[in-house]
């Protein structure tokens, strides 16, 4: 699994949605789990599972500190 920050405050936007898909082209995540607060806000962070522990490193070697539209993102292994 990957934690990605420092994405928009609304993921919940179609838009939004989009441009992680156009992100994570050429990897497969089985699930996206958007975090929000416990007010219900969203938090900019997600939870992103992927088929094996080396897709999950490739993803954060491939994508992290790089750009969601105009968002700089970080993504952790957990």
């Amino acid at each position: 699994m990957v934690r990605i920050r420092g994405q928009f405050n609304e993921w919940a936007k179609i838009g939004s949605i989009h441009k992680l898909d156009k992100f994570t082209n050429g990897l497969t995540p089985e699930c996206i789990q958007l975090q929000r607060s416990m007010d219900g806000r969203a938090t900019g962070e997600a939870i992103v599972c992927f088929p094996s522990r080396v897709e999950a490193e490739r993803a954060v070697l491939e994508k992290n500190r790089q750009h969601i539209g105009n968002r700089y993102i970080e993504l952790y292994l957990i």
